[in-house]
């Protein structure tokens, strides 16, 4: 039996932000099949839920994920359709972003045990998000999903060279209002420390897309932030799971700038 897939904390703002990709916790049949490699669970999104510590302060609901993208991948669809042209990882990932292969052979989990994960994982996951995107409309008129992420500066099966600071993905505009990432965008460049790109090559995933329907007065957003920006430097060279530290101060910098993003899409909400 899968044990609390999710922690949620209900906010009282129309801003409701999903970490999918932050949780460490492996199932059994996961933890025995991989490789010791793969154990060191390096393609986890560090320390998100420590990056936006200050969206209790804001009165922003949060919804994050407890067990690790290589039991289930949170931002796919169930159907897996690919989300990105070119080699990708999937619903159930069998590779890492440095393109090797996640378990040993023939130890991935079997069919039986991936339904599993489908139905008390994934569901329950995707569930808490509509029932609360609804409620947030219901009782502010209006609601947005802000769903975070990190990933390595660079990471050459996906993108040539280094990753820019800030990767705001709005499904090519499909997801949010017109202008909005343009916004967020100067918000972040704004002194020079920090670059930026809007659905560069992240232009959300299918939270973002799925439950971004600003017709229907629900938008979102996906940030893909650079973990240049915030980790330790021995991250991206021991790749071990103890180097995955945050730098104070990087974290001195880019933090506030969260927060500053965060009010700015709360200001945004109330007009």
């Amino acid at each position: 039996m899968i044990s609390d897939p999710f922690e949620f904390t209900p906010g009282t703002t129309p801003l409701l932000v999903s970490m999918p990709h932050s949780g460490l916790q492996l199932t059994d049949a996961v933890a025995s099949g991989l490789t010791a490699s793969a154990l060191q669970l390096a393609d986890t999104d560090w320390f998100i839920p420590e990056l936006y510590s200050f969206l209790s302060e804001l009165g922003v609901g949060v919804i994050r994920a407890n067990y690790s993208r290589y039991v289930l991948d949170l931002n796919r669809s169930l159907d897996d359709k690919p989300l990105y042209t070119g080699k990708v990882t999937g619903l159930f990932p069998a590779i890492s972003f440095t393109d090797d292969s996640l378990f040993l052979p023939g130890q991935e989990p079997d069919e039986d045990e991936r339904e599993r994960y489908k139905q008390q994982i994934w569901r329950p996951y995707h569930q808490q998000i509509r029932n609360e995107l609804d409620r947030l409309k219901a009782v502010h008129g209006n609601a947005m999903l802000f769903d975070a992420h990190s990933i390595a500066p660079r990471v050459p099966m996906l993108f040539d060279g280094r990753l820019p600071d800030f990767n705001f993905g709005s499904n090519s505009g499909a997801s949010c209002r017109f202008g909005l990432t343009a916004q967020l965008e100067a918000l972040a460049c704004a002194d020079g420390r920090f670059t930026c790109v809007t659905d560069g090559r992240f232009k959300g995933g299918f939270i973002t897309r799925h439950f971004g329907q600003p017709a229907e007065g629900i938008e979102s957003l996906q940030l893909e932030l650079s973990q240049g920006t915030y980790l330790a430097d021995d991250a991206f060279t021991a790749k071990r799971f103890d180097a995955y530290q945050i730098d104070p101060k990087k974290l001195c910098h880019v933090q506030p700038l969260l927060r500053q993003i965060t009010q700015h899409l709360l200001d945004a909400l109330q007009h």
